[in-house]
């Protein structure tokens, strides 16, 4: 009997030990894999996905700043093109402004020719004299001056005739000629003038008090500014 329990009592040391062992084992190859799974999952196969990662930030960053160039490349032959359009539309401008300064300067001479001073006149005063040509200018300097004078003298006398003759209208409409033709070159004093009174005299009071106005505006040392004053007061 003692030698059964003694027997019982070893057999089942052996299978305790056995199973403590398996069970040691067991766990060893748990740690093991346990850290094989570490180091597959932070270890340098991580680093590689790092690295990679970090190399196509850089491409990233390299196609955004070659990107940046080509944008600012092209914002600045925007700005060449449309300055070269500019020019080219101020040179077009420029070529049709001479092209009609020419013409008119053309059609004032046969107006002088035809002795149409006063429309002569007129289209003078509308050419600008830097758009012509050197022939234009030449030509210009020859006899718009004179032409000027003589038209705002002949409207002058003829405007004062009417004006005489109780025919107020057709005196303003000279008057008012004499006036466009003379104020950007000379003093119109007395086209204004009358030019003014004529209106007075047409009942249209509240123009003739705006010309008055202009008068002591433009023209307050002139002889005929007193009486100007009058005027308005009246």
């Amino acid at each position: 009997m003692k030698e059964k329990k003694k027997f019982l009592w070893l057999y089942g040391t052996i299978l305790f030990t056995v199973a403590f062992v398996l069970i040691f084992m067991a766990a060893m190859v748990q740690l093991r894999m346990n850290k094989d799974f570490l180091k597959y999952a932070f270890g340098p196969r991580n680093g590689s996905v790092v690295d990679g990662t970090r190399r196509d930030a850089a491409s990233v960053s390299e196609e955004n700043r070659v990107l940046r160039e080509q944008i600012y490349m092209l914002e600045s032959e925007k700005k060449t093109v449309s300055t070269q359009l500019q020019e080219v539309k101020n040179a077009r401008d420029l070529l049709e402004k001479s092209n009609t300064s020419n013409l008119n300067i053309l059609t004032a001479k046969q107006f002088v020719d035809q002795k149409k001073l006063k429309e002569a006149a007129l289209l003078l005063m509308q050419i600008d004299v830097a758009a012509l040509s050197e022939g234009g200018k030449s030509l210009y300097d020859s006899f718009a001056a004179v032409t000027i004078k003589r038209a705002a003298d002949a409207s002058t006398l003829s405007g004062q005739k009417l004006y005489k003759a109780g025919r107020f209208q057709e005196a303003s409409i000279e008057f008012k000629t004499v006036y466009q033709i003379l104020k950007p070159v000379a003093t119109a004093d007395l086209a204004l003038y009358y030019l003014a009174l004529s209106t007075k005299k047409m009942g249209d009071v509240a123009q003739a008090k705006v010309y008055f106005q202009e008068f002591l505006d433009n023209y307050p040392s002139s002889k005929y500014a007193k009486d100007v004053t009058n005027q308005i007061k009246e």
